[in-house]
Protein backbone atom coordinates (compact mmCIF):
# COMPACT_ATOMS: atom_id res chain seq x y z
CA UNK A 1 0.00 0.00 0.00
CA UNK A 2 1.49 3.33 -1.07
CA UNK A 3 0.43 5.15 2.13
CA UNK A 4 1.84 2.49 4.45
CA UNK A 5 3.71 3.50 7.59
CA UNK A 6 6.94 2.31 6.00
CA UNK A 7 6.57 4.65 3.04
CA UNK A 8 5.53 7.56 5.24
CA UNK A 9 8.59 6.97 7.42
CA UNK A 10 10.86 6.96 4.36
CA UNK A 11 9.49 10.35 3.30
CA UNK A 12 9.90 11.76 6.81
CA UNK A 13 13.50 10.59 7.05
CA UNK A 14 14.20 12.14 3.65
CA UNK A 15 12.79 15.54 4.66
CA UNK A 16 14.19 15.54 8.22
CA UNK A 17 17.94 14.97 7.63
CA UNK A 18 18.81 16.25 11.14
CA UNK A 19 17.49 12.96 12.53
CA UNK A 20 20.63 11.31 11.13
CA UNK A 21 23.34 13.56 12.57
CA UNK A 22 21.68 16.48 14.35
CA UNK A 23 22.72 18.89 11.62
CA UNK A 24 20.66 20.86 9.13
CA UNK A 25 22.47 20.77 5.74
CA UNK A 26 23.79 24.09 4.45
CA UNK A 27 21.52 23.83 1.40
CA UNK A 28 18.49 24.18 3.72
CA UNK A 29 19.70 27.29 5.53
CA UNK A 30 19.80 30.83 4.17
CA UNK A 31 22.05 33.27 6.06
CA UNK A 32 19.80 36.31 5.73
CA UNK A 33 16.84 36.35 8.12
CA UNK A 34 13.78 38.41 7.20
CA UNK A 35 11.87 40.57 9.68
CA UNK A 36 9.13 37.93 9.72
CA UNK A 37 11.59 35.37 11.09
CA UNK A 38 12.05 37.36 14.29
CA UNK A 39 8.30 37.73 14.77
CA UNK A 40 7.74 34.03 14.19
CA UNK A 41 10.49 32.71 16.46
CA UNK A 42 9.39 35.05 19.25
CA UNK A 43 5.83 33.72 19.10
CA UNK A 44 6.97 30.10 18.86
CA UNK A 45 9.31 30.31 21.86
CA UNK A 46 7.34 32.73 24.04
CA UNK A 47 7.76 31.51 27.63
CA UNK A 48 4.30 32.50 28.89
CA UNK A 49 1.84 32.66 25.97
CA UNK A 50 1.56 29.50 23.89
CA UNK A 51 0.49 30.03 20.30
CA UNK A 52 0.86 28.07 17.11
CA UNK A 53 2.07 30.15 14.17
CA UNK A 54 0.44 30.18 10.74
CA UNK A 55 2.51 31.76 7.96
CA UNK A 56 0.47 32.79 4.92
CA UNK A 57 1.41 34.39 1.62
CA UNK A 58 2.23 33.69 -1.99
CA UNK A 59 4.66 31.00 -3.03
CA UNK A 60 8.33 32.00 -3.28
CA UNK A 61 8.10 34.60 -0.54
CA UNK A 62 10.30 32.54 1.79
CA UNK A 63 7.86 30.83 4.19
CA UNK A 64 9.65 27.48 4.05
CA UNK A 65 13.02 29.20 4.43
CA UNK A 66 11.80 30.83 7.64
CA UNK A 67 10.78 27.38 8.90
CA UNK A 68 14.22 25.90 8.29
CA UNK A 69 15.88 28.90 9.93
CA UNK A 70 13.78 28.26 13.02
CA UNK A 71 14.69 24.58 12.96
CA UNK A 72 18.36 25.59 12.77
CA UNK A 73 17.84 27.85 15.78
CA UNK A 74 16.24 25.04 17.79
CA UNK A 75 19.06 22.63 16.96
CA UNK A 76 21.65 25.23 17.96
CA UNK A 77 19.89 25.57 21.34
CA UNK A 78 20.39 21.87 22.00
CA UNK A 79 16.85 20.70 21.29
CA UNK A 80 16.88 16.98 20.46
CA UNK A 81 16.66 16.49 16.67
CA UNK A 82 13.96 13.88 17.18
CA UNK A 83 11.69 16.43 18.85
CA UNK A 84 11.67 18.47 15.63
CA UNK A 85 9.61 17.21 12.70
CA UNK A 86 9.06 18.86 9.32
CA UNK A 87 6.08 17.61 7.31
CA UNK A 88 5.49 18.87 3.77
CA UNK A 89 1.92 18.24 2.68
CA UNK A 90 3.02 19.27 -0.80
CA UNK A 91 4.78 15.90 -1.11
CA UNK A 92 2.91 13.60 -3.54
CA UNK A 93 2.68 10.74 -1.03
CA UNK A 94 1.79 12.81 2.01
CA UNK A 95 -1.02 14.47 0.06
CA UNK A 96 -2.69 11.06 0.05
CA UNK A 97 -2.28 10.47 3.79
CA UNK A 98 -4.47 11.49 6.69
CA UNK A 99 -3.06 14.06 9.11
CA UNK A 100 -3.32 11.71 12.11
CA UNK A 101 -1.78 8.85 10.14
CA UNK A 102 1.41 10.85 9.57
CA UNK A 103 1.62 11.98 13.20
CA UNK A 104 1.04 8.43 14.43
CA UNK A 105 3.90 7.15 12.26
CA UNK A 106 6.19 9.82 13.65
CA UNK A 107 5.16 9.22 17.28
CA UNK A 108 5.58 5.44 17.09
CA UNK A 109 8.86 5.36 15.20
CA UNK A 110 10.71 8.59 16.04
CA UNK A 111 9.52 10.31 19.22
CA UNK A 112 6.61 9.51 21.51
CA UNK A 113 6.66 12.57 23.80
CA UNK A 114 4.32 15.52 23.44
CA UNK A 115 7.01 18.25 23.71
CA UNK A 116 7.43 18.28 19.93
CA UNK A 117 8.16 21.17 17.57
CA UNK A 118 5.95 20.57 14.54
CA UNK A 119 6.57 22.30 11.20
CA UNK A 120 3.74 21.78 8.71
CA UNK A 121 4.43 23.06 5.19
CA UNK A 122 1.60 23.85 2.72
CA UNK A 123 -0.93 22.60 5.25
CA UNK A 124 -3.90 23.51 3.04
CA UNK A 125 -3.32 20.27 1.10
CA UNK A 126 -4.50 18.09 3.99
CA UNK A 127 -8.18 17.62 4.87
CA UNK A 128 -9.61 19.23 8.01
CA UNK A 129 -6.21 20.66 8.91
CA UNK A 130 -7.72 23.34 11.15
CA UNK A 131 -9.51 20.66 13.17
CA UNK A 132 -6.33 18.65 13.61
CA UNK A 133 -4.32 21.72 14.63
CA UNK A 134 -6.99 22.53 17.22
CA UNK A 135 -6.89 18.96 18.53
CA UNK A 136 -3.08 18.98 18.62
CA UNK A 137 -3.06 22.26 20.55
CA UNK A 138 -5.68 21.06 23.05
CA UNK A 139 -4.33 17.54 23.68
CA UNK A 140 -0.54 18.05 23.51
CA UNK A 141 0.05 20.74 26.09
CA UNK A 142 3.81 20.94 25.52
CA UNK A 143 3.92 20.92 21.74
CA UNK A 144 4.68 23.95 19.58
CA UNK A 145 3.83 24.26 15.90
CA UNK A 146 4.39 26.37 12.82
CA UNK A 147 2.38 25.90 9.64
CA UNK A 148 2.54 27.53 6.21
CA UNK A 149 -0.10 27.94 3.56
CA UNK A 150 -0.21 29.61 0.17
CA UNK A 151 -3.99 30.12 0.01
CA UNK A 152 -4.30 33.05 2.38
CA UNK A 153 -8.07 33.75 2.03
CA UNK A 154 -8.92 30.06 2.55
CA UNK A 155 -6.66 29.77 5.57
CA UNK A 156 -7.93 32.96 7.16
CA UNK A 157 -11.53 31.85 6.70
CA UNK A 158 -10.97 28.45 8.30
CA UNK A 159 -9.05 29.85 11.26
CA UNK A 160 -11.51 32.64 12.07
CA UNK A 161 -13.25 30.58 14.77
CA UNK A 162 -11.25 27.46 15.65
CA UNK A 163 -7.97 29.37 15.79
CA UNK A 164 -8.98 32.01 18.32
CA UNK A 165 -6.60 31.80 21.27
CA UNK A 166 -4.66 28.98 19.66
CA UNK A 167 -2.61 30.40 16.80
CA UNK A 168 -1.31 33.65 15.39
CA UNK A 169 -1.43 34.40 11.66
CA UNK A 170 1.53 36.17 10.07
CA UNK A 171 1.32 37.30 6.45
CA UNK A 172 4.66 37.03 4.65
CA UNK A 173 4.94 39.76 1.99
CA UNK A 174 7.49 40.04 -0.78
CA UNK A 175 10.86 41.51 0.09
CA UNK A 176 11.00 45.14 1.08
CA UNK A 177 13.70 47.07 -0.76
CA UNK A 178 15.77 47.08 2.44
CA UNK A 179 15.49 43.27 2.68
CA UNK A 180 16.35 43.01 -1.02
CA UNK A 181 19.55 45.02 -0.47
CA UNK A 182 20.39 42.97 2.62
CA UNK A 183 19.85 39.70 0.73
CA UNK A 184 22.19 40.81 -2.07
CA UNK A 185 24.68 42.08 0.53
CA UNK A 186 24.69 45.55 -0.97
CA UNK A 187 26.59 48.23 0.90
CA UNK A 188 24.02 50.60 2.35
CA UNK A 189 24.74 54.36 2.33
CA UNK A 190 25.12 56.17 5.64
CA UNK A 191 22.17 58.51 6.06
CA UNK A 192 20.30 59.92 9.02
CA UNK A 193 18.14 57.13 10.48
CA UNK A 194 15.45 59.65 11.42
CA UNK A 195 14.71 60.41 7.76
CA UNK A 196 11.30 59.21 6.62
CA UNK A 197 9.36 59.63 3.39
CA UNK A 198 6.92 61.97 5.13
CA UNK A 199 9.53 64.41 6.43
CA UNK A 200 11.38 64.68 3.12
CA UNK A 201 8.92 67.39 2.13
CA UNK A 202 10.37 69.60 4.87
CA UNK A 203 13.89 69.32 3.45
CA UNK A 204 15.53 72.20 1.67
CA UNK A 205 16.67 71.67 -1.90
CA UNK A 206 20.25 71.37 -0.70
CA UNK A 207 19.32 68.72 1.90
CA UNK A 208 17.39 66.77 -0.72
CA UNK A 209 20.30 66.89 -3.15
CA UNK A 210 22.74 65.71 -0.49
CA UNK A 211 20.47 62.85 0.59
CA UNK A 212 19.80 61.62 -2.95
CA UNK A 213 23.49 61.84 -3.75
CA UNK A 214 24.22 59.52 -0.85
CA UNK A 215 21.50 57.13 -2.07
CA UNK A 216 22.79 57.08 -5.66
CA UNK A 217 24.85 53.84 -5.35
CA UNK A 218 21.76 51.74 -4.57
CA UNK A 219 19.21 53.55 -6.74
CA UNK A 220 20.29 51.55 -9.79
CA UNK A 221 19.26 48.39 -7.92
CA UNK A 222 15.77 49.72 -7.32
CA UNK A 223 14.69 49.24 -10.94
CA UNK A 224 15.75 45.59 -10.80
CA UNK A 225 13.93 45.18 -7.50
CA UNK A 226 10.76 46.39 -9.22
CA UNK A 227 11.32 43.99 -12.13
CA UNK A 228 11.81 40.78 -10.12
CA UNK A 229 9.08 41.66 -7.67
CA UNK A 230 10.86 41.17 -4.37
CA UNK A 231 10.83 37.36 -4.41
CA UNK A 232 13.99 35.98 -2.70
CA UNK A 233 14.78 33.25 -5.26
CA UNK A 234 14.36 35.63 -8.19
CA UNK A 235 16.26 38.42 -6.47
CA UNK A 236 19.32 36.15 -6.19
CA UNK A 237 19.19 35.14 -9.85
CA UNK A 238 21.81 36.70 -12.11
CA UNK A 239 19.56 36.30 -15.14
CA UNK A 240 17.19 39.27 -14.87
CA UNK A 241 15.22 38.43 -18.01
CA UNK A 242 14.63 34.81 -17.03
CA UNK A 243 13.70 35.88 -13.49
CA UNK A 244 11.16 38.30 -14.94
CA UNK A 245 9.72 35.53 -17.12
CA UNK A 246 9.46 33.15 -14.14
CA UNK A 247 7.65 35.80 -12.13
CA UNK A 248 5.20 36.35 -14.96
CA UNK A 249 4.59 32.64 -15.62
CA UNK A 250 4.56 31.34 -12.04
CA UNK A 251 3.02 34.24 -10.19
CA UNK A 252 1.39 37.01 -12.21
CA UNK A 253 -0.39 34.80 -14.77
CA UNK A 254 -1.64 32.41 -12.06
CA UNK A 255 -2.99 35.25 -9.94
CA UNK A 256 -4.76 36.81 -12.92
CA UNK A 257 -6.14 33.40 -13.89
CA UNK A 258 -7.44 32.81 -10.37
CA UNK A 259 -9.34 36.10 -10.24
CA UNK A 260 -10.56 36.18 -13.82
CA UNK A 261 -14.27 35.87 -14.48
CA UNK A 262 -15.65 32.56 -15.81
CA UNK A 263 -15.80 32.36 -19.57
CA UNK A 264 -19.54 31.79 -19.35
CA UNK A 265 -20.13 35.35 -18.14
CA UNK A 266 -21.98 37.32 -20.79
CA UNK A 267 -19.79 39.60 -22.85
CA UNK A 268 -16.47 37.95 -21.93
Amino acid sequence: MITSSENILKVLYGTNPWWNNGILPDSFVKPVKRFAYNKCINILLHPDIRRMVLLTGARRTGKTTIMFQMIQSLLSQGISPFRIVYISFDHPLLKLCRFDEILKTYNINIYSGDDVYYFFDEIQYTDDWEGWLKTLYDTSQKCRAVATGSSSPVLADKTSESGVGRWSILSIPTLSFYEYCDLLELEMPEIDKDITVSNLRDFSQQELSTTFQKMAPILRHFSRYLVVGGFPELALSKDKFYAQRVMRDDIVDKVLSAISLPSTVSGV
